[in-house]
């Protein structure tokens, strides 16, 4: 029972996913400045379309998953499950949970949740196999959540205010990404991925990784351009991104095989986990 349970929470990438429903949460608090219980079973459906798309994933993936020693312990290449079953599982995940939130939200938030899978699934999926620009709609898949959030309470898709915030989700994702990239390169090069490291050395990702800090430190102050902003929201978020542009700049200075790459990895995660916290407290005290 309890393997087949871990089978299941790995296909639907669960925890992945639980962050996923964070921003898509911080969507709707931007757009409301608080969380009402009509947002529990629409905000529901999105985790179980999410649920769907990430088993559909797996599906797609299954082949150079066996590949990588980071992946070849996924149900699909190690034999606890079989493929049909997991194809056919995404369909239906997909199809509830789009139609719960059809019946529980509005047309905006289905088309909205119907565009994160095929953005997901149908164009990034694919192009994570052919080039490794694949992060920039690998981004752009994140950034629609917070949307999705902002449609469920009933907002215009293209309001300023979540678009910015999307946009720093989108900036922040590239370094998110490239550090993974750096941790797994030679795993993605043995199962034929695309990998930035097979066309610039270490020290020039890094130079790039950290550009891409720098603009995701910038994107959160545009947001005061849209809105109030309470001051020790900005106090906080200006201080988050001295913080995170000083303690990355061992980047610049990578000359050694063995950096820590996680460790920056976690760095920049806990600096946008910090900001999307700052920006709903600011709408939960200032519109609650």
């Amino acid at each position: 029972m309890i393997n087949n349970l871990n089978t299941w929470n790995e296909l639907f990438k669960v925890r992945v996913n639980l962050a996923v429903i964070t921003t898509t949460l911080a969507g709707y608090i931007l757009a409301t400045g608080s969380l009402s219980y009509d947002v529990i079973i629409p905000t529901l459906g999105y985790l179980i379309v999410a649920f769907g798309g990430a088993a559909l994933n797996h599906w797609q993936e299954r082949d150079t998953d066996a590949l990588m020693d980071r992946t070849k312990n996924r149900p699909i290449p190690a034999g606890k499950i079989s493929p049909l079953i997991v194809l056919l599982s995404s369909i239906l995940m997909m199809t509830i949970g789009e139609f719960i939130m059809f019946v529980s939200s509005n047309m905006t938030a289905v088309l909205c949740g119907i565009l994160s899978i095929l953005w997901y699934n149908v164009i990034y999926t694919p192009m994570k196999r052919k080039t490794i620009f694949s992060v920039i709609p690998g981004a752009i898949m994140g950034a629609i959540p917070p949307i999705v959030g902002w449609t469920i309470a009933g907002g215009y898709p293209f309001a300023p205010e979540i678009i910015t915030f999307a946009i720093f989700i989108f900036f922040w994702q590239i370094p998110h990404f490239w550090l993974v990239t750096m941790i797994y390169d030679l795993q993605y090069e043995k199962a034929g991925l695309p990998s930035i490291t097979q066309y610039l050395k270490p020290k020039e990702i890094c130079r790039l990784i950290y550009i891409w800090i720098l603009a995701t430190a910038m994107c959160p102050l545009f947001m005061t351009f849209y809105g109030s902003m309470q001051q020790i929201t900005l106090v906080c978020i200006i201080a988050s991104g001295v913080w995170i542009t000083y303690i990355e700049r061992k980047l610049l200075n990578n000359i050694e095989t063995n950096f820590n790459y996680r460790q920056s990895f976690r760095e920049v995660n806990l600096y946008a986990l910090s900001i999307v916290l700052f920006l709903t407290l600011d709408k939960v005290f200032y519109l609650g």
